[in-house]
């Protein structure tokens, strides 16, 4: 096929004042030259012109070669990104979706440095967690050891989780707001749970808070869709039907990324669709 034919090569300009790169670009044939005769008004074209005014030409040098037009795009924006700063090209077309964005070193970027997750987090309730209060207060909890607790780690803000009421099902859906705190430290609306704890139906899941072992530590959550326990979601098949078994585990956190049923049969009894979270 024509597009797989490696006739393609990746060519910088350089500015023979100074010999800094300023333009580079992806083509075949005599492209590299066409510049030389651009009559467009670009940042491109006004250094050349600078140059030529200096009775100089351009040096044009071929940086890679016997590439197809892909692989040839993809070695041009990465030329680009690395360099931006100094070249008159426009950092955008083929694989720019592929590539950071720049200028942006100092912060970690949604789809760069972490990707949006969903997650399963087992609510596990017992003698200090009861999911009547994330329910009401907005967070999701998990502690008595590291073993359980450090799972929340894996967990930022802006993933999505569907939370497992062992016994029950699934009660709720919803977007992290807050990393990995102790429970005793937590805020809902403006208040600290230890404010609430004669609200709490499970005011025990503020012991412990002086022994960052024992501690119970949560995650804040905007749920997007919830309920009661008497409500949640399950279906039962015999164990024979693996490709319909909804997911679970003792874990207190698992990746839903690879459980294509349980996403989809998800979204048609909550009634949403995960894309619409995802930001």
């Amino acid at each position: 096929m024509m597009e797989d034919l490696k006739n393609y090569y990746v060519y910088a300009y350089y500015d023979p004042r100074n010999f800094k790169m300023f333009y580079v670009g992806k083509g075949c044939g005599k492209r590299k030259i066409a510049h030389l005769t651009d009559t467009a008004i670009s940042g491109k074209t006004k250094i050349i012109s600078g140059i030529k005014n200096e009775g100089l030409e351009p040096i044009i040098r071929v940086l890679a070669k016997d590439l197809t037009d892909d692989q040839a795009k993809f070695v041009e924006k990465t030329i680009i990104w690395s360099n931006y700063e100094s070249l008159s090209n426009v950092s955008t077309g083929s694989f720019s979706d592929n590539f950071r964005p720049e200028n942006t070193l100092h912060k970690e970027i949604k789809g760069f440095d972490y990707q949006t997750g969903i997650y399963y987090v087992n609510v596990s309730e017992g003698e200090h967690r009861d999911w009547e209060d994330c329910y009401r207060y907005g967070f999701l909890c998990a502690g008595g050891d590291p073993k359980w607790s450090d799972q929340l780690k894996r967990l930022v803000i802006d993933d999505i989780v569907v939370a497992y009421l062992k016994g029950k099902g699934y009660v709720g859906i919803g977007i992290i707001t807050s990393e990995i705190q102790k429970a005793v430290n937590f805020k809902t609306d403006g208040k600290k749970l230890i404010e609430l704890k004669s609200e709490l139906r499970q005011p025990n899941i503020l012991e412990n808070s002086e022994n960052n072992d024992l501690a119970q530590y949560v995650v804040g959550i905007d749920w997007k869709v919830k309920r009661l326990k008497d409500n949640a979601i399950w279906i039962k098949v015999k164990k024979t039907d693996a490709d319909k078994q909804l997911f679970t585990t003792q874990l207190v956190v698992a990746s839903l990324l690879n459980q294509p049923y349980t996403l989809e049969y998800l979204e048609q009894q909550f009634k949403i669709k995960f894309i619409d979270f995802i930001q």
